[in-house]
C-alpha cells in the first residue's frame, strides 16, 4: 500500500473523500426512489423526468467514489493506474445524461418550447460523451487528456442549471400562492447549489485539485441541492405542513 503524507491519505484519496461521496450518491438514490414512488401516484411526467436525472447523477456520483475506494485499496501506485481518474471521466458522461432528462423537465414545466430545445441539448450533451468514451482510459494522465472536454462539460452544465434556476425564480415571483411560490423558489436554489458545484470544483482545481477545503465543499452544495430539488417539485407531505403552519 501507498501511504500519503499522514494516516488519512493513502494512494493520493483522503479517507473523508472516500466518505462524502458515497453519501451524496446515497442520499440522491433516496431522493430518486421517492421521486419514483410519487411518479406511480400521480403519473406526471416531470416528476418522473427529474427522477430519472437524480438516478443519473447518483449513479455518476458513485461511479467517481467507486474508482476511489479501488483506488485507495488497490496496490498500485496512481502513477501506474489511476482508478480515480479514470471513473470520473465515467461519471461526467453519466451526469451529461442526466442533465438532459434535467432539461426534459424544465421545458415540461417551465420552457414548452418544444422538441428543438431537447434535440439540442440531447446532441450537445451527445457530443461530450462521446468526446469523453474517446479519452476513457485508466492512465495517470487521463483526466489532464480529457480536461478540455471536462470544461466544455461544466460550462454547457452551468448554463442549463442556471436557465433550471432563472426559470424557477420567475415563476415563484409570478406565482401568488404560498405552496407553489415556496416549489418554484428552492427548485430556483437547487439550480443554484448544482451551479456552484461546478464553481467550487473549478475553484478546486486552479488550487492544484488536491482535495481542498473547496472539493469538499462542492459535494456539500451537491447534497444540499438535490434535497431542495427534491423538495421543491415532489412537495411531500411533511413540507405542504410545514408551508401551511
Amino acid at each position: 500500500m501507498l501511504y500519503g503524507e499522514n494516516m488519512f491519505e493513502q494512494n493520493g484519496i483522503p479517507i473523508l473523500a472516500l466518505i462524502i461521496e458515497p453519501l451524496v450518491a446515497v442520499g440522491m438514490l433516496v431522493l430518486a426512489v421517492s421521486g419514483f414512488m410519487k411518479y406511480r401516484e400521480k403519473k406526471r411526467q416531470p416528476t418522473m423526468y427529474l427522477t430519472l436525472s437524480f438516478v443519473f447523477y447518483s449513479l455518476g456520483i458513485a461511479s467517481s467514489g467507486i474508482g476511489k475506494w479501488i483506488q485507495f485499496f488497490a496496490n498500485v501506485s496512481p502513477e501506474e493506474i489511476s482508478f480515480a481518474d479514470g471513473t470520473i471521466l465515467i461519471a461526467y458522461c453519466l451526469t451529461a445524461i442526466a442533465t438532459v432528462f434535467l432539461m426534459v423537465f424544465v421545458d415540461l414545466v417551465f420552457l414548452e418550447v418544444g422538441p428543438w430545445f431537447i434535440a439540442s441539448v440531447g446532441i450537445i450533451n451527445g457530443i461530450t460523451v462521446g468526446m469523453m468514451f474517446t479519452k476513457l482510459d485508466f492512465s495517470s494522465n487521463a483526466y489532464d487528456e480529457a480536461l478540455n472536454i471536462v470544461i466544455f462539460h461544466a460550462l454547457v452544465t452551468l448554463a442549463l442549471v442556471l436557465l433550471l434556476a432563472i426559470s424557477s425564480f420567475r415563476e415563484a415571483k409570478q406565482n401568488k400562492e404560498k405552496l407553489p411560490k415556496m416549489g418554484f423558489t428552492f427548485i430556483g436554489l437547487y439550480g443554484v447549489f448544482v451551479s456552484m458545484v461546478f464553481v467550487l470544483f473549478a475553484v478546486d482545481i486552479a488550487l492544484g485539485g488536491g482535495y481542498s477545503a473547496f472539493y469538499y465543499l462542492a459535494w456539500v452544495s451537491a447534497g444540499i441541492g438535490s434535497l431542495f430539488g427534491y423538495v421543491g417539485y415532489i412537495m411531500p407531505d411533511w413540507f405542504r405542513k410545514l408551508v401551511k403552519v
